[in-house]
């Protein structure tokens, strides 16, 4: 959880990074969901702690934070969702982000990075295996300043 809760003030410096571009703004609902992947509603207890993890860690700071979290099929792999999120990505304007990509045995992350000087974004998209037992889970997240 703690590696969670570092994340935003990284994302706090890629977002002021990325000011310097010119793309219009998304919503998380234009981006493309994982194939296969199932929403979660509360039901995946790791899932719903690392995602208020998250909310909890944005609010105070300047930026609005939507989060959405599926579960995925148990033979998913994390490789498979980073290429898929990589070309995804590499078709629509973003910047890979280094500072925004970690692997760890409880949860992994990959990030991208675009926008313009009045509002710059972050997509951060984290796997893990659910340690319970259930399928792995993805979560989404788009943080705009």
């Amino acid at each position: 959880m703690k590696r969670v809760r570092n994340l935003l003030p990284v994302l706090g410096l890629c977002l002021a990074a990325s000011a310097c571009g010119g793309s219009e703004p998304v919503t998380l609902a234009e981006i493309v969901v994982y194939p296969e992947a199932v929403p979660i509603d509360g039901e995946n207890i790791v899932a719903e702690s690392v995602a208020e993890s998250i909310r909890a860690g944005a609010g105070d700071e300047a930026v609005d934070v939507e989060i959405r979290m599926y579960t995925v099929p148990n033979d998913t792999l994390w490789e498979d969702v980073k290429l898929f999120y990589a070309t995804e990505t590499g078709s629509a304007d973003w910047d890979a982000s280094g500072e925004l990509t970690s692997e760890t045995d409880f949860v992994s992350t990959i990030g991208w990075t675009r926008g313009g000087q009045m509002r710059p974004q972050a997509f951060v998209v984290a796997f893990s295996p659910d340690p319970l037992g259930g399928p792995p889970f993805l979560i989404l997240m788009l943080v705009s300043e």
